[in-house]
């Protein structure tokens, strides 16, 4: 896939990241270089893909579990997410 976008050091937020399309998409992503924020509802599950993002780079990787049904843990999201990188460049809503 040499056509795609370079991502390298670009800060994506993918809501519901910790399993099906929204995990591949993390994954993806992490391999060529974003730096990916991981949230879900469940801490295990988040931390797990974490991990397997922090395995296909060098990039940071944030974990926040949030449950993207409640206006609180939105709005905590993107405060976690702008304290840690101090933007956003790509939000993918696969929750």
């Amino acid at each position: 896939m040499s056509n795609c976008k370079d991502f390298n050091g670009k800060v994506v937020l993918i809501t519901g990241s910790s399993s099906g399309i929204g995990r591949e998409i993390a994954l993806y992503l992490s391999s060529l270089g974003a730096q990916v924020v991981i949230t879900g509802r469940d801490e295990e599950r988040v931390q797990i893909v974490a991990e397997k993002c922090r395995e296909l780079s060098q990039q940071k990787v944030l974990e926040v579990v949030a449950d993207v049904n409640r206006y609180d843990d939105i709005e905590r999201l993107i405060y976690e997410t702008i304290d840690e990188f101090g933007k956003l460049d790509v939000l993918v809503n696969s929750a």
